[in-house]
């Protein structure tokens, strides 16, 4: 087998079909956790799984995705915070 990769992107995309119960499993820990999407959860819980230690691999995968959602929250607002005082101090607020 060739380890040589092509043009293509190193991430891969799997379909994964659950029952109506580990959705809303999935459901619960997105929304506890503040994460964005059920695909950072999944993640979570699969990179945990996988780990030689579960329960430090999930804290550490959910605390990665919440800061990530965090910064990019607080950066949004500030961007519209200082577009806003620019276009204050130029005369042109709407």
């Amino acid at each position: 087998m060739s380890r040589i990769r092509s043009d293509k992107s190193p991430t891969r995309k799997i379909t994964i079909h659950l029952d109506d119960d580990l959705i809303f499993q999935l459901d619960q820990w997105q929304n506890s956790f503040g994460l964005d999407s059920r695909g950072l959860a999944a993640l979570a819980a699969l990179k945990a799984g996988l780990s030689a230690v579960p329960l430090d691999t999930a804290i550490f995968e959910i605390s990665q995705a919440s800061v990530k959602e965090h910064r990019k929250f607080f950066i949004e607002a500030l961007i519209r915070f200082f577009e806003d005082q620019a276009a204050m101090l130029k005369g042109q607020r709407v």
